[in-house]
Protein backbone atom coordinates (compact mmCIF):
# COMPACT_ATOMS: atom_id res chain seq x y z
CA UNK A 1 0.00 0.00 0.00
CA UNK A 2 2.65 2.64 0.51
CA UNK A 3 3.99 1.88 -2.55
CA UNK A 4 0.91 2.86 -4.48
CA UNK A 5 -0.02 5.78 -1.94
CA UNK A 6 4.19 6.98 -3.07
CA UNK A 7 3.14 6.47 -6.59
CA UNK A 8 0.73 8.80 -7.30
CA UNK A 9 2.43 11.87 -5.92
CA UNK A 10 5.08 10.42 -8.63
CA UNK A 11 2.92 10.01 -11.28
CA UNK A 12 1.47 13.73 -10.23
CA UNK A 13 4.52 15.47 -10.40
CA UNK A 14 5.21 13.92 -14.19
CA UNK A 15 1.75 15.49 -15.43
CA UNK A 16 2.70 18.74 -14.16
CA UNK A 17 6.06 18.28 -15.35
CA UNK A 18 4.34 17.52 -18.61
CA UNK A 19 6.32 14.35 -19.04
CA UNK A 20 3.98 11.97 -20.54
CA UNK A 21 6.43 9.78 -22.17
CA UNK A 22 7.54 8.27 -18.95
CA UNK A 23 4.00 7.84 -18.26
CA UNK A 24 3.12 6.17 -21.35
CA UNK A 25 5.87 3.95 -21.41
CA UNK A 26 4.97 3.15 -17.41
CA UNK A 27 1.30 1.97 -18.44
CA UNK A 28 3.03 0.00 -20.95
CA UNK A 29 5.57 -1.61 -18.51
CA UNK A 30 2.67 -2.29 -16.08
CA UNK A 31 0.57 -4.03 -18.78
CA UNK A 32 3.69 -6.04 -19.73
CA UNK A 33 4.18 -6.94 -16.35
CA UNK A 34 0.89 -7.96 -15.94
CA UNK A 35 0.40 -10.11 -18.95
CA UNK A 36 0.83 -13.27 -16.52
CA UNK A 37 -3.10 -12.26 -15.38
CA UNK A 38 -4.60 -11.63 -18.83
CA UNK A 39 -3.03 -14.99 -19.64
CA UNK A 40 -4.80 -16.51 -16.69
CA UNK A 41 -8.45 -14.80 -17.79
CA UNK A 42 -8.15 -16.34 -21.12
CA UNK A 43 -6.44 -20.11 -19.59
CA UNK A 44 -10.06 -19.44 -16.92
CA UNK A 45 -12.46 -19.09 -20.00
CA UNK A 46 -10.83 -21.98 -21.92
CA UNK A 47 -11.36 -24.27 -19.19
CA UNK A 48 -14.75 -23.27 -18.65
CA UNK A 49 -15.49 -24.14 -22.30
CA UNK A 50 -13.60 -27.67 -21.76
CA UNK A 51 -16.16 -28.15 -18.66
CA UNK A 52 -19.39 -27.27 -20.74
CA UNK A 53 -17.44 -29.78 -23.81
CA UNK A 54 -17.16 -32.51 -21.50
CA UNK A 55 -20.46 -31.97 -19.50
CA UNK A 56 -22.49 -32.42 -23.08
CA UNK A 57 -20.65 -35.49 -24.08
CA UNK A 58 -21.64 -37.06 -21.20
CA UNK A 59 -25.45 -36.60 -22.01
CA UNK A 60 -26.51 -39.79 -22.93
CA UNK A 61 -29.48 -37.64 -25.40
CA UNK A 62 -26.85 -36.20 -27.28
CA UNK A 63 -26.45 -37.53 -31.36
CA UNK A 64 -24.01 -39.45 -32.08
CA UNK A 65 -22.69 -37.03 -35.05
CA UNK A 66 -22.83 -33.98 -32.25
CA UNK A 67 -20.66 -36.32 -30.01
CA UNK A 68 -17.93 -36.18 -32.81
CA UNK A 69 -17.93 -32.31 -33.16
CA UNK A 70 -17.48 -32.22 -29.64
CA UNK A 71 -14.69 -34.81 -29.34
CA UNK A 72 -12.75 -32.73 -31.73
CA UNK A 73 -13.08 -29.96 -30.59
CA UNK A 74 -12.20 -31.20 -27.28
CA UNK A 75 -8.89 -31.99 -28.48
CA UNK A 76 -8.65 -28.52 -30.07
CA UNK A 77 -9.17 -26.76 -26.74
CA UNK A 78 -6.71 -29.08 -24.68
CA UNK A 79 -4.22 -28.71 -26.90
CA UNK A 80 -4.49 -24.73 -26.94
CA UNK A 81 -4.94 -24.59 -22.80
CA UNK A 82 -2.03 -26.83 -22.87
CA UNK A 83 0.09 -25.60 -25.38
CA UNK A 84 -1.07 -21.93 -25.90
CA UNK A 85 -2.04 -22.29 -29.68
CA UNK A 86 -5.38 -23.03 -30.98
CA UNK A 87 -4.80 -25.44 -34.06
CA UNK A 88 -7.31 -26.87 -36.73
CA UNK A 89 -7.62 -31.03 -36.17
CA UNK A 90 -5.49 -31.80 -39.18
CA UNK A 91 -2.57 -29.29 -38.25
CA UNK A 92 -2.65 -31.27 -34.79
CA UNK A 93 -2.79 -34.62 -36.78
CA UNK A 94 0.41 -33.21 -38.54
CA UNK A 95 2.20 -32.05 -35.40
CA UNK A 96 2.00 -35.09 -33.99
CA UNK A 97 2.91 -36.83 -36.76
CA UNK A 98 6.30 -34.81 -37.15
CA UNK A 99 6.72 -35.51 -33.44
CA UNK A 100 6.98 -39.17 -33.81
CA UNK A 101 10.04 -38.60 -36.78
CA UNK A 102 12.19 -35.83 -34.62
CA UNK A 103 11.47 -36.20 -31.24
CA UNK A 104 14.38 -37.32 -30.82
CA UNK A 105 16.65 -35.00 -32.46
CA UNK A 106 13.88 -31.75 -31.71
CA UNK A 107 12.31 -30.21 -29.19
CA UNK A 108 8.57 -30.24 -29.04
CA UNK A 109 8.27 -26.57 -28.77
CA UNK A 110 9.78 -25.65 -32.55
CA UNK A 111 6.81 -28.03 -33.88
CA UNK A 112 4.33 -25.46 -32.10
CA UNK A 113 6.30 -22.62 -33.36
CA UNK A 114 6.17 -23.12 -37.01
CA UNK A 115 3.05 -24.06 -36.46
CA UNK A 116 1.89 -20.90 -35.66
CA UNK A 117 2.66 -20.28 -39.37
CA UNK A 118 0.27 -22.66 -40.50
CA UNK A 119 2.40 -24.41 -42.60
CA UNK A 120 1.49 -26.69 -46.01
CA UNK A 121 0.55 -30.06 -44.66
CA UNK A 122 0.34 -31.50 -48.25
CA UNK A 123 2.31 -34.69 -48.34
CA UNK A 124 2.88 -35.03 -45.01
CA UNK A 125 2.49 -38.68 -44.92
CA UNK A 126 5.69 -39.48 -47.01
CA UNK A 127 8.99 -39.30 -45.72
CA UNK A 128 10.34 -36.93 -48.21
CA UNK A 129 8.07 -34.40 -46.70
CA UNK A 130 9.64 -30.92 -45.15
CA UNK A 131 8.38 -27.94 -43.82
CA UNK A 132 7.54 -25.11 -45.98
CA UNK A 133 6.13 -21.63 -45.89
CA UNK A 134 4.70 -19.51 -48.58
CA UNK A 135 6.68 -16.63 -49.67
CA UNK A 136 4.00 -14.16 -48.46
CA UNK A 137 4.96 -16.07 -45.15
CA UNK A 138 8.64 -15.12 -45.13
CA UNK A 139 7.36 -11.03 -45.25
CA UNK A 140 6.58 -10.60 -41.35
CA UNK A 141 9.62 -13.10 -40.37
CA UNK A 142 11.90 -11.27 -42.12
CA UNK A 143 10.30 -7.43 -40.76
CA UNK A 144 10.19 -8.74 -37.42
CA UNK A 145 13.80 -10.17 -37.44
CA UNK A 146 15.30 -6.90 -38.90
CA UNK A 147 12.95 -4.34 -37.02
CA UNK A 148 13.78 -6.57 -34.22
CA UNK A 149 17.43 -6.15 -34.31
CA UNK A 150 17.16 -2.36 -35.70
CA UNK A 151 14.83 -1.56 -32.41
CA UNK A 152 17.36 -3.55 -29.97
CA UNK A 153 20.56 -2.31 -30.72
CA UNK A 154 18.87 1.57 -30.30
CA UNK A 155 18.06 0.84 -27.04
CA UNK A 156 21.01 -0.62 -25.80
CA UNK A 157 22.92 1.73 -27.53
CA UNK A 158 20.58 4.59 -25.90
CA UNK A 159 20.76 2.80 -22.77
CA UNK A 160 25.12 2.63 -22.98
CA UNK A 161 25.29 6.11 -23.69
CA UNK A 162 23.05 6.63 -20.57
CA UNK A 163 25.71 4.93 -18.20
CA UNK A 164 28.28 6.83 -19.85
CA UNK A 165 27.01 10.31 -19.46
CA UNK A 166 26.73 11.62 -16.04
CA UNK A 167 23.50 10.05 -14.74
CA UNK A 168 21.05 12.68 -13.45
CA UNK A 169 17.16 12.37 -12.63
CA UNK A 170 16.47 13.88 -15.98
CA UNK A 171 17.83 10.80 -17.40
CA UNK A 172 15.36 8.20 -16.08
CA UNK A 173 12.94 9.01 -18.89
CA UNK A 174 15.47 7.73 -21.37
CA UNK A 175 16.37 4.68 -19.70
CA UNK A 176 12.94 3.88 -19.25
CA UNK A 177 12.56 4.31 -22.74
CA UNK A 178 15.92 2.36 -23.54
CA UNK A 179 14.67 -0.48 -21.69
CA UNK A 180 11.13 -0.59 -23.69
CA UNK A 181 13.09 -0.70 -27.14
CA UNK A 182 15.38 -3.34 -25.77
CA UNK A 183 11.87 -5.18 -24.87
CA UNK A 184 10.15 -4.95 -27.97
CA UNK A 185 12.91 -5.66 -29.57
CA UNK A 186 13.33 -8.98 -27.92
CA UNK A 187 9.91 -9.73 -28.54
CA UNK A 188 9.86 -8.78 -32.42
CA UNK A 189 12.95 -11.40 -32.56
CA UNK A 190 11.29 -13.99 -30.61
CA UNK A 191 8.59 -13.97 -33.26
CA UNK A 192 10.96 -14.40 -35.81
CA UNK A 193 12.14 -17.52 -34.09
CA UNK A 194 10.68 -19.94 -36.61
CA UNK A 195 13.46 -19.43 -38.80
CA UNK A 196 15.82 -21.46 -36.89
CA UNK A 197 12.70 -23.62 -35.79
CA UNK A 198 12.54 -24.62 -39.68
CA UNK A 199 16.06 -25.36 -40.04
CA UNK A 200 16.16 -27.83 -37.00
CA UNK A 201 12.91 -29.70 -38.05
CA UNK A 202 14.10 -30.06 -41.84
CA UNK A 203 17.24 -31.39 -40.56
CA UNK A 204 15.77 -33.88 -38.37
CA UNK A 205 13.59 -34.55 -40.87
CA UNK A 206 16.13 -35.37 -43.44
CA UNK A 207 18.03 -37.69 -41.19
CA UNK A 208 14.96 -39.28 -40.45
CA UNK A 209 14.42 -40.16 -43.71
CA UNK A 210 17.97 -41.41 -44.46
CA UNK A 211 17.64 -43.78 -41.32
CA UNK A 212 14.60 -45.19 -42.98
CA UNK A 213 16.26 -45.93 -46.46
Amino acid sequence: MQLISDLFPFLNGLVQEGNYVTIVLIVLFTIVINLKNIFNFVNEFKKNRLSNIESALSDDRLPSNMKYQLTSELSIEYFSLIYGVRLSTPMINAILLLNERIKQRVAFRHLIIISKLTPNIRGIEHDSYRVKLDKFDYIPLIYNALLGIAILSLGLLIFILCLISSFQETHFSIVLLSMFFMLVGVLLLREARAFLSIHYINDALNLYQKSNN
